[in-house]
């Protein structure tokens, strides 16, 4: 699901909706998230461009503004330290070809052709340039960027040359999107200098933890020239320029004035295309292409079959657990409600009932565990994988869940579980229903309508819930989740300990990624103390097969894997006799 919660009517401030999170509630793909005309009332709406020796120009301003003196911005006061990582050593590898196969139309990643000013590593936080040459914090709301002096776009459509990426081509970008009311330059953003060529001064009307990754978005903040080029796609400055093959396929070549030296690695990336999946199939274990995304049981066993290639797992990001409503009025509604679940002993009863590690066994195609409240899919914050398996809560113990419910005084405790007819569920619903009888609960299994389902999660209108968000984009979700205000100020649960969300509130204030993580992980220490009402489960997980001919596929990087390793993909050297990795193994291939 996008978001359980039917669309507010309600409007807020920019600060305000940046202190909520509202902007992403339920994971909301973030390249479609635009503020309504009124969601600043009281407040200036968008982001002012105040370049050096020009006009400030308002995002809501309908033409061009009156030509007026203005004395031009002071220059930024001088730098301490860059945010941005350390540049990283000389990679070994040779060029060569890259060829990944898709079933139907091939069509370019935006990822691979455009850039962006950073890139964020969420497997540990760490911000990389890649138009940024530095970025420095000049304030509590402000942050220095310099740009890197040799960017320029690709050539437009009929045009020998791109043009330059300065500072005032991306606040011109910017400033488009401000206008379009993107939520991140509309309602992040308050003003963007350009006090010289190569230097962009960013103010912020609030803190705003998560803006290191929206700026790395592709879809969010990719850097774009004006018009289009091949594909229907904007005019970018990343590695690679695309174009259409005869055959149906596409062509990714090198950016011959990319702006990271001796970068691509790579003299081609190949897409090429297939009308059915177990054509693929035979091509990767004929070793015609090198990476092969897995969609079908099928496809995974073909794959393990090929010598020289290894199958890379990760968690598909679709959040799933289960949830148990505390109190009976939510939101000014009666609604249905379990009052034993307000019983610390009881939600601990139900947590150590439950066999996470069979529960991921069980799964069709898999699952990523230990889960915990924020994805491991987010390195950067979510806890530990070893801190999470040795947690007393998710130690699978039937016989001390009995004792627990013994001591509340609730043995053989009924309750409804809610899950919606949906293919995806019949086996988890099956698995959690004999752990949870083994542990002394007696569960009344409710299947409803999705339609049903999701009017009863809005409401919070249950006893026990079992849900599943769809892919999620940012490591806070899976933090607002837990917290009184939710994903769009109402908690389905009914409630959360207000030292939590304090902690909560601390860490999305942080602009550093690394130090949200670090109070994250803070935050979610403290909700386990407490024993969550919601009990996170294991999440699906997605597979690639990758040749062992490639390096520096990092599957595990999600997005980042495109926006910053792909420039970075190679071909290993003829003498270099490192094993691939066995089957199922996850990770990077280095």
């Amino acid at each position: 699901m996008t978001s359980p919660h039917a669309p507010s009517s309600r409007t807020h401030s920019r600060r305000a909706v940046l202190r909520s999170g509202a902007w992403a509630a339920g994971g909301l793909l973030l390249a479609a998230c635009v503020l309504d005309d009124d969601d600043s009332a009281g407040d200036e709406t968008g982001v002012r461009i105040a370049p050096a020796s020009r006009n400030e120009a308002r995002a809501t301003a309908t033409g061009p503004p009156e030509a007026t003196a203005t004395a031009s911005p002071s220059p930024p006061p001088a730098p301490t330290s860059s945010l941005l990582s350390a540049a990283q050593e000389a990679l070994e590898g040779e060029r060569g070809i890259l060829r990944r196969g898709v079933v139907g139309e091939a069509v370019p990643s935006p990822a691979l052709t455009q850039a962006r000013l950073v890139a964020v590593d969420p497997r540990g936080g760490d911000i990389h340039g890649d138009l940024a040459l530095s970025v420095e914090q000049a304030g509590p709301l402000e942050l220095i960027v310099r740009l890197r002096p040799d960017a320029f776009f690709h050539p437009a459509p009929g045009a020998s040359a791109g043009a330059p990426v300065d500072a005032a081509a991306v606040a011109r970008d910017f400033e488009r999107r401000a206008q379009a009311r993107e939520f991140l330059f509309a309602g992040v953003l308050d003003t963007i200098e350009t006090p010289r060529a190569d230097t962009l001064l960013l103010r912020l009307n609030a803190p705003f933890a998560l803006l290191f990754e929206l700026l790395g978005d592709t879809a969010v903040a990719a850097v774009r020239a004006e018009g289009l080029a091949e594909f229907g796609q904007p005019v970018g400055a990343g590695p690679f320029i695309a174009e259409r093959l005869e055959d149906g396929g596409v062509s990714l070549r090198p950016h011959g004035r990319y702006h990271h030296d001796d970068l691509p690695l790579l003299d081609e990336v190949r897409i090429v295309s297939a009308e059915r999946e177990q054509a693929l199939d035979a091509a990767f274990e004929a070793g015609a292409i090198d990476v092969h995304v897995l969609n079908q049981p099928d496809s995974v066993v073909r794959a393990e079959q090929r010598e020289g290639a290894r199958v890379l797992t990760r968690s598909t990001r679709r959040a799933r657990g289960l949830g148990l409503s505390l109190v009976g009025t939510k939101d000014g509604r009666r609604v249905r409600f379990h009052p034993a679940f307000q019983d610390e002993r009881v939600r601990r009863a139900l947590f150590q009932a439950l066999d996470y590690e069979r529960i991921a066994a069980r799964e069709g195609s898999g699952a990523d565990y230990p889960a915990g409240p924020v994805s491991a899919a987010f390195g950067t914050d979510a806890l530990p994988r070893f801190e999470l398996a040795a947690h007393p809560l998710f130690s699978h113990d039937p016989a001390e869940a009995r004792r627990l419910l013994a001591a509340a005084g609730v043995t053989d405790l009924a309750f409804s579980l809610e899950a919606p007819d949906r293919a995806p569920f019949t086996t988890l619903v099956l698995v959690l229903l004999r752990q949870l009888q083994e542990g002394g609960f007696r569960p009344r299994l409710n299947i409803v309508s999705d339609e049903q389902w999701r009017r009863d999660l809005a409401r919070g209108d249950f006893e026990a819930i079992l849900f599943e968000l769809e892919p999620v984009r940012t490591p806070d979700t899976g933090l607002r989740l837990h917290s009184t205000a939710g994903l769009d100020d109402f908690s389905p649960w009914g409630y959360s300990n207000p030292l939590y969300d304090e902690a909560v509130a601390e860490a999305l204030s942080a602009l550093d990624p690394v130090e949200r993580g670090r109070r994250a992980r803070e935050a979610q220490r403290l909700l386990l103390d407490d024993v969550p009402a919601l009990v996170p489960l294991p999440e699906p997980v997605e597979r690639v097969a990758v040749s062992s001919r490639i390096l520096g596929y990092a599957w595990r990087a999600y997005e980042f894997n495109q926006t910053w390793q792909a420039a970075r993909w190679r071909i290993r050297s003829p003498g270099e006799t490192r094993a691939p990795g066995p089957a199922g193994s996850s990770g990077v291939a280095l």
